[in-house]
């Protein structure tokens, strides 16, 4: 893949296909319907800058923004992105701003700046798949060792145009 063709991914994206809940009653569907996630393989990743994914996504914003205007929501929705190091995708999804938490299992770290992800993502060693001699088995967990991850947070409202 090329990078212009990795980076018109990003432009196939339909901003009406996000479901823009109204309350916090539907996050399984905000989820399914919201969560996106971009992947690519060791040579592209070395092509890639971060500023190209930060103006694609800064743009989706943008666009979602004048569709919260031109619906006339009175929501705001958090956007809200991270790298799966173990699927080595970088991942992104809006949800409704009532709900009182993120939707992760685990600890989570709110950091401000996106670009520190999308860095984390491209200079990934496992674009290509783990290498089997790098997985080992686990005999225990060590519950002491606390593993966060990091998520960038930004507030959608129209109060931002």
């Amino acid at each position: 893949m090329k990078k212009e063709i990795f980076l018109k991914q990003f432009d196939s994206i339909d901003i009406g296909d996000f479901f823009l809940a109204e309350n916090i009653e539907e996050l399984d569907i905000e989820i399914s319907r919201n969560t996106h996630w971009i992947s690519l393989n060791e040579k592209l990743s070395k092509n890639i800058k971060s500023v190209d994914i930060i103006d694609k996504l800064r743009l989706l914003r943008h666009d979602l923004i004048a569709r919260l205007d031109k619906i006339k929501s009175k929501s705001s929705y958090n956007y809200y992105s991270w790298f799966d190091e173990q699927a080595c995708q970088f991942r992104f999804s809006i949800i409704n701003s009532k709900h009182k938490n993120l939707p992760f299992s685990g600890d989570i770290n709110i950091i401000n700046n996106e670009l520190e992800i999308i860095k984390s993502f491209l200079e990934s060693n496992y674009h290509d798949g783990i290498p089997f001699n790098e997985i080992i088995a686990v005999e225990s967990i060590d519950e002491s060792k606390k593993n966060e991850l990091d998520v960038y947070l930004e507030e959608l409202s129209l109060h931002q145009k």
